[in-house]
């Protein structure tokens, strides 16, 4: 292990210091100090502070929709329109999901590596596989174990994020059988929300136990240094 442990680059050594100064912080308020502002795209507490921010916007949009879901039939023309935020919901929500779940995969990643390629490229790029949003290989590179009930559900938001909250119609209009939308979309229920939570948190807790190893590394490279 000590012998892995030093064959990082300066440039990883002063992004393991950074790093763990911004874990230590107790306050999220305020920008990253300006010695860090480089490497903040390829902090994974950057991603969690985002996916915060976009889980807040996801619950102000579902109010109406749980406004609607408890009215009872038939609908008002007012309430009809309220339901048009479904499509911002799951696409925000789609979208603050990939943000923690990113989070998650970053950290273990860097843990498995323990050095800056794991996030960046030499040129200081997002590395390619930082750049999708394929939500269940995140999920995977997480450490997260998914049954195949919740792979088609990760995927409902995954969609929402690609296309279907942005297009009528896929990216591809060649698609012998387009999942184009209706006026409204009869697949939304409550269950988004549950759903939509459920993911959240699991790949806060993932994140969490991952930012837990990482400062068990830390203690052991720490150690390792004093030894020799």
């Amino acid at each position: 292990m000590p012998g892995l442990l030093h064959k990082r680059t300066a440039a990883a050594a002063t992004w393991v210091r950074e790093f763990s100064e911004h874990l230590q912080m107790k306050s999220r308020q305020g920008e990253p100090e300006s010695r860090a502002n480089m490497l903040w795209g390829a902090f994974p507490p950057a991603w969690v502070r985002h996916a915060e921010r976009l889980r807040r916007s996801a619950e102000v949009l579902w109010r109406p929709l749980d406004h609607v879901l408890m009215a009872e039939s038939p609908l008002t023309e007012s309430e009809l329109r309220e339901w048009d935020h479904i499509y911002a919901f799951l696409l925000v929500a789609g979208a603050a999901l990939e943000a923690i779940l990113k989070a998650a995969a970053m950290q273990a990643r860097f843990n498995a590596e323990w050095q800056l390629a794991a996030i960046v490229t030499p040129d200081w790029k997002l590395q390619k596989w930082l750049t999708t949003h394929h939500l269940d290989v995140y999920a995977e590179k997480a450490g997260i174990v998914l049954s195949p009930a919740e792979r088609e559900q990760l995927a409902r938001f995954e969609r929402y994020v690609v296309w279907r909250a942005s297009y009528p119609v896929p990216k591809d209009l060649r698609d012998p059988r387009p999942d184009h939308l209706l006026k409204l979309d009869f697949h939304a229920s409550n269950f988004d929300w549950i759903w939509f939570d459920r993911f959240y948190r699991r790949a806060e807790e993932a994140y969490q136990r991952h930012v837990n190893e990482f400062e068990k590394l830390k203690a052991a490279r720490a150690q390792a240094d004093e030894n020799e």
